[in-house]
């Protein structure tokens, strides 16, 4: 099996993670890119690269800030930071096949999406879909790591008032969104 049928296959173990066995998947091709749309709203796009020596999965959640009201603002950016601490976590225990050293991970928030982003050989990528599955599907998320987030994110703000790049970005920011600028 090559590592572009290997892929395919992975992608489809992630899909049937979320969906009911009896739904089908619209599939559909467009020049290198395999698209696939899940009834339940789950979209994923399959670009293989055969002579690639590393693989990359990305999970894009729309759970940005521009969904937010201003009373729940910033808690995309929370969530978003408490889900990266417990996948660093599992990666720097080294427990499993997943460690530090053989996967490259990375997770942002932007004002539309949660975006987590894993880079590893190909024989990792099952791996990493179940770290992910814990981790986010399966996580819980307890008082203390609400706490931690919380007190990061008021740290971040705080280093970003000395920082004349992110100053100059603020004010920027602040003009294009006035008061929505904050979230």
């Amino acid at each position: 099996m090559s590592k572009c049928q290997k892929l395919l296959c992975l992608l489809l173990l992630l899909i049937s993670f979320t969906t009911d066995i009896n739904a089908q998947p619209e599939t559909s091709k467009s020049g290198d890119l395999f698209y696939i749309k899940l009834i339940d709203g789950l979209n994923a796009i399959l670009y293989p690269l055969p002579q690639a020596s590393n693989t990359e999965i990305a999970f894009s959640v729309k759970t940005g800030s521009m969904y937010e009201t201003d009373s729940l603002s910033g808690m995309s950016n929370m969530v978003v930071k408490i889900f990266n601490q417990k996948i660093m976590n599992a990666l720097k225990s080294g427990k499993g096949p997943l460690s530090t050293q053989n996967v490259t991970f990375e997770g942002y928030s932007t004002t539309e999406r949660g975006i987590f982003k894993f880079t590893t050989a190909a024989q990792n990528l099952d791996a990493c879909l179940m770290l992910f599955r814990d981790s986010v599907f399966n996580g819980k998320i307890y008082p203390s790591e609400i706490g931690s987030a919380r007190n990061a994110i008021l740290q971040q703000f705080e280093d970003a008032r000395h920082d004349k790049k992110k100053l100059f970005e603020e004010k920027i920011l602040q003009g294009l969104y006035v008061q929505d600028h904050q979230k």
